[in-house]
């Protein structure tokens, strides 16, 4: 998405070079790049790096804003269901195809069952309290299984450098 963003400017409040790309006061050292007019040192933010942190910064709102993760572009038009059954969007300006993650919706009965087997109900009791028949019974079992290991998978451990998250992004007064 960021393959074109430059971030790799002075980020000293009070700076004359305050979010200037390319100034001549910059002089490189290593991965690092050297404010001459305050004396800050920058890291140097690869796209990658960049990208990385977008992802982990917008995983509370994933589903919820609807744009191409290629691009971010909003142009996007329904195309189809995945082999999982999982909404596929295509973007039309740079004609990829990616999977929409939509929110999963909220069941009370899925909640009852997941706090019941979480109490150690026994199946019996289970299905006494949630007044289903055995083959409605399996049926919500298998939608929980389903529920479950869709969550597993979309779940994500954010890793990016730590030198990027804490010196890159934050401003000192």
């Amino acid at each position: 998405m960021f393959s074109h963003i430059n971030v790799d400017a002075c980020k000293t409040p009070g700076c004359k070079n305050l979010g200037i790309l390319g100034s001549p006061d910059y002089l490189p050292q290593g991965k690092n790049v050297l404010c001459r007019a305050c004396g800050f040192l920058f890291p140097i933010i690869s796209a990658r790096s960049l990208n990385l942190f977008r992802q982990a910064a917008n995983q509370p709102w994933k589903g919820l804003v609807k744009s191409c993760p290629h691009c971010g572009g909003t142009s996007l038009k329904k195309y189809g269901f995945s082999t999982k059954g999982e909404r596929r969007m295509y973007c039309r300006q740079c004609n990829k195809t990616f999977i929409s993650y939509t929110a999963i919706r909220s069941d009370a009965r899925q909640e009852n069952l997941a706090t019941l087997i979480g109490e150690g109900a026994s199946l019996v009791e289970i299905r006494a309290a949630l007044a289903i028949d055995s083959t409605g019974f399996s049926r919500e079992l298998q939608k929980l299984s389903r529920r479950a290991n869709q969550a597993e998978r979309d779940f994500v451990f954010p890793a990016f450098d730590i030198a990027m998250s804490t010196r890159a992004f934050s401003c000192e007064i």
